[in-house]
């Protein structure tokens, strides 16, 4: 799943039940999952257009290749 698409999809209040579930598991897996979480809330709750911020989920995959290989 995309979770910044998921992300986006539960601040506008518009998740399934499934996909609530996949989204709390993904918080909760670690401190950065969660601190992405709340930073496009802040972003969405300051009026931000998330179109901005689509690729994200790409470009925090790459952190985390990066991280990996360092």
């Amino acid at each position: 799943m995309d979770i910044v698409k998921l992300i986006i999809r539960k601040l506008e209040h518009n998740l399934t039940g499934e996909e609530a579930v996949y989204l709390k598991k993904w918080i909760e897996e670690s401190q950065i999952n969660e601190s992405m979480f709340y930073r496009l809330k802040a972003l969405k709750s300051r009026g931000k257009d998330f179109s901005e911020v689509i690729d994200l989920d790409a470009q925090y995959i790459w952190n985390q290749v990066k991280q990996k290989l360092e």
